[in-house]
């Protein structure tokens, strides 16, 4: 918050970056790549999704969904609520784990092979050799955490995103969702004086 505020006093050098907070989404694929170097990436960026052991039932706890009314995540329960078939592609851990096992078992037969070998034999890894490949080489991007364990609370994926629409406040209700109010206290456009809505007050009634 205190960045956030110290920044504006200078708009002559942000005020330009807003239009530099775009990013053209898409995945690379690199088929020429040793299939060696790729294991060597997966074991340097994803060394937090090989740590996972996937064969608990609590590192699987959960599956996410997109609801049909509002169109918005959800989460279900493995093995107790339907739809698991329908899932959203978000459990990357576990995605990495098993392309992980499948390039070393690969590797074992054909050492020297590459990325486009790999693939002419399990064409299932495409995506997530895709991602990997162009996730590697970025800081910030993975979240790294097990996104389909069985106590992984939405809330803590949900702050920095909804804080870009204005959200200061949250009240989780719920494990499974979260209450917001989006710009709570700001001022009407008109008013130019009111700039203490930054914190807001509770409201009396």
């Amino acid at each position: 918050m205190v960045n956030s505020l110290l920044i504006e006093l200078y708009p002559q050098l942000v005020d330009g970056l807003e239009e530099q907070m775009d990013v053209t989404e898409r995945y690379d694929l690199v088929p020429e790549m040793p299939l060696r170097e790729l294991r060597i990436s997966i074991e340097s960026a994803y060394d937090w999704a090989l740590k996972i052991d996937f064969s608990q039932p609590q590192e699987q706890g959960v599956f996410w969904y997109r609801s049909e009314e509002k169109m918005e995540p959800r989460l279900g329960q493995t093995d107790i609520d339907i739809g698991a078939e329908r899932q959203m592609p978000l459990a990357i851990g576990r995605s990495v784990r098993d392309c992980y096992d499948a390039i070393c078992a690969y590797l074992a037969e054909y050492p020297d092979d590459d990325i486009a070998h790999f693939l002419l034999r399990q064409p299932e890894y495409r995506g997530i050799i895709c991602r990997i490949q162009t996730m590697a080489n970025c800081r910030y991007g993975e979240i790294r955490e097990n996104l389909v364990h069985k106590e992984v609370l939405p809330m803590h994926l949900l702050r920095c995103k909804l804080s870009f629409f204005g959200v200061s406040k949250f009240d989780p209700r719920s494990r499974l969702w979260v209450r917001n109010t989006m710009f709570q206290g700001a001022p009407q456009i008109a008013d130019r004086l009111a700039d203490g809505w930054q914190f807001p007050v509770k409201p009396a009634n």
